[in-house]
């Protein structure tokens, strides 16, 4: 599911330097009253086997 927020060259170009989607998260906006309802789209990303999770941004990022 996740992949579809991604075109295939992105997803290819993070996959040849070993890095992966795995999942989803919220990342909440700790400066509203609401930080869940704000909540911006976090990705759980495998990094070469380390954790972490990423903005939509710094995917983009990553694969460029």
């Amino acid at each position: 599911m996740f992949n579809r927020h991604f075109n295939a060259k992105t997803i290819k170009a993070l996959t040849r330097k070993g890095i992966s989607i795995i999942g989803l998260t919220a990342i909440p906006d700790m400066s509203s009253d609401m930080p869940y309802a704000n909540a911006e789209t976090g990705y759980v990303i495998n990094d070469n086997g380390t954790g972490k999770v990423w903005t939509f941004r710094q995917v983009l990022n990553a694969a460029a």
